[in-house]
């Protein structure tokens, strides 16, 4: 199946001829892809690492893509052919969730030796938001984004390594009023529990990428899950690798990163696996030292599909290397070390049931949350989150479900209801019994 459409959102179906599409901005720190929203105000320094930002840090013209369609492809064509070969351009950013004004965030710090060689940072319930910014091999890269039919949702046909504002033809829109195209940058956005590795010294890109190759077979082996339910990316780009970000891509979570986390001996356990995932083995009087480690595999040189290699690093083959003296130093460092954790950390929903706060001077989210507790209701995804017109609420993504808090618009209502999501709201305290009974079903299910 091919993607054909964006399916546009309720607010834009009733565009004409002349209008755009809705988009928004971000401004992303340089220093570690944190990235601010505008209407908490213009950011002028990141949030997160105080780095000053500039007006070439903002990203515009950002539209969020909720659904597509698809049509069915009878072959590949060269136009696909010509799009595998190019690649897109994605960027990975990230934001922490609040409560009380204060970022949800704990951090660790990793020594070896009684020396520093990273902070760990876990953020349950963060905002990742993944930017497709264009064709990796666009010639003009301070272009981003795609062309776009603003009133069919179809991408303008452009030739991908020289598209420029301008360049394509209006679109026929099914018969109707030719319209310019729109050019616009898509993202998708979702709420994860974060991790971010950052080493306390810089290292080089094929250190970095063979580290971030090795943290995630370590991680595989030593907890025994899949592939495909960790992310490990290097931020604030592949470009430019100053820190590892990972997180779990299971709806809900694995538990994995709350273990290492919490864990003082997890990142001494994944860094001994990872070790021996590429071939190397502790000296002769059994400790790590990276000067006499034996070679088990002498065959595998840069590294092999049985070590650092996989699908879904192919573009890291290039830097990877089991050899890198830097990466064996680092990861035999890390298998020796232990980490201190900060115990203020918590996760988001549990800290707020553990509150012991006055029920009359509690939030409204907070005495909604307390009353699916006490009633053994089924409870909601991790954190509070903002958004389509939902402010503060809570989300089930199983099942499918909105729970809001204060009044929502006729057309946010559509908006959700367009793309799949049913929405409760809570917001008159008096009816919540009636609410839960006529959603027993839910409330009550697993």
């Amino acid at each position: 199946y091919r993607i054909d459409r964006v399916r546009l959102r309720a607010s834009s179906k009733d565009m004409t001829a002349g209008t755009e599409l809705p988009t928004g901005t971000l401004t992303v720190c340089p220093k570690y892809g944190y990235a601010h929203k505008p209407e908490n105000g213009i950011a002028n320094q990141c949030e997160n690492c105080r780095t000053s930002l500039m007006p070439d840090n903002v990203i515009e013209n950002l539209y969020e893509i909720d659904m597509v369609e698809t049509v069915q492809a009878e072959r590949i064509t060269i136009e696909d052919e010509v799009r595998t070969q190019l690649g897109y351009d994605l960027r990975t950013l990230y934001r922490f969730d609040r409560t009380g004004g204060q970022f949800v965030k704990h951090e660790s710090r990793i020594l070896s030796d009684d020396l520093p060689i990273a902070t760990v940072t876990y953020a349950p319930a963060a905002r990742i938001v993944r930017v497709n910014l264009g064709w990796r091999r666009r010639k003009n890269k301070e272009l981003f984004g795609f062309n776009i039919d603003p009133l069919s949702g179809k991408w303008a046909k452009d030739d991908p390594e020289s598209v420029q504002d301008g360049d394509s033809d209006k679109v026929d829109t099914a018969g109707k009023e030719k319209v310019l195209p729109q050019r616009i940058v898509p993202y998708v956005e979702d709420v994860r529990n974060i991790m971010l590795f950052t080493p306390t010294r810089e290292l080089s890109d094929i250190t970095m990428a063979t580290l971030q190759a090795a943290f995630k077979r370590g991680i595989e082996q030593t907890y025994q899950i899949e592939s495909n339910e960790l992310v490990i990316e290097a931020l604030p780009s592949a470009d430019d690798r100053r820190l590892i970000l990972l997180y779990e891509s299971v709806s809900g979570g694995t538990g994995v990163l709350n273990d290492m986390a919490n864990n003082p001996d997890a990142w001494s356990r994944i860094a001994e696996e990872a070790l021996r995932l590429m071939h190397w083995e502790k000296a002769k009087d059994g400790k790590w030292q990276a000067d006499s480690l034996t070679d088990t595999r002498e065959n595998c040189h840069a590294g092999c599909y049985h070590c650092l290699l996989s699908y879904f690093n192919q573009t890291e083959h290039e830097l990877i290397d089991r050899r890198d003296k830097d990466a064996i130093e680092y990861l035999v460092a890390l298998a020796l070390s232990r980490t201190f954790v900060d115990e203020k950390g918590q996760d988001v929903v549990s800290d707020i049931l553990t509150q012991d706060r006055g029920t009359d001077n509690a939030p409204i989210e907070e005495r909604w949350l307390k009353h699916v507790e006490r009633n053994g209701y089924r409870q909601p995804d991790n954190g509070l989150f903002s958004k389509w017109g939902i402010t503060n609420g809570y989300r089930y993504r199983t099942g499918r479900v909105i729970i809001a808090f204060h009044p929502v618009s006729d057309e946010d209502r559509f908006e959700l209801d367009d793309i799949g999501y049913k929405l409760i709201d809570f917001s008159d305290e008096s009816r919540w019994d009636a609410l839960f009974a006529e959603n027993l079903d839910f409330f009550e299910g697993n």
